[in-house]
């Protein structure tokens, strides 16, 4: 099979991939979002955690954190798994249902932001490839380089900026920081 066949197939798959990864990361935010936009806020409290997945590479936490709510206590646990456990009694901010505080979520990152970001990488880094191998191929000789120049910059500082952000939004939510 000819390797420029192969190049475009995979680029295509993994471009394919990461704008699935976007549409449901962005559509369960926003799912996410409109159900909890009435909830009310309270500090919780880190009181568990278990085993999230265990393989080779190491071992990830689902967090357990507890709030009390007219003198009687829920928990609410993490939606995807974590890699160190923090301090008992770390605080992080909850959202939960007024009418059901059983129905709660914990504010910060969840599963959609994973998705938001691995969505973001998986559908430019084959673009910049394709980019890449148009380029050699010669298929772009009349593409300003410039504009892809700063297209590229904008497009790598607005991921670094969005990376940094989200761990610094975990960091400070996920009891490592003790933030209220």
């Amino acid at each position: 099979m000819n390797g420029k066949v192969i190049t475009f197939f995979l680029i295509t798959v993994c471009t394919a991939a990461g704008i699935c990864m976007l549409f449901f990361g962005i559509s369960g935010a926003v799912h996410q979002n409109q159900i909890t936009k009435s909830y009310d806020t309270i500090d919780g409290y880190f009181t568990d955690y278990s085993i999230y997945s265990s393989d080779e590479d190491g071992t990830t936490y689902r967090l357990t954190y507890s709030y009390v709510l007219n003198y009687q206590e829920y928990t609410v646990s993490t939606d995807y798994g974590v890699g160190s456990i923090p301090e008992p009694g770390s605080v992080k901010t909850i959202k939960y249902n007024p009418k059901n505080p059983e129905e709660a979520v914990i504010v910060g990152s969840n599963q959609n932001s994973f998705l938001i970001l691995m969505g973001i990488l998986f559908t430019f880094v084959p673009l910049f490839i394709a980019y890449g191998a148009l380029t050699t191929f010669g298929y772009l000789k009349r593409f300003p380089e410039k504009v892809v120049s700063i297209g590229i910059g904008i497009l790598f500082t607005v991921i670094g900026v969005g990376i940094i952000y989200l761990t610094g939004r975990w960091f400070l939510h996920s009891g490592s920081g003790s933030v209220s």
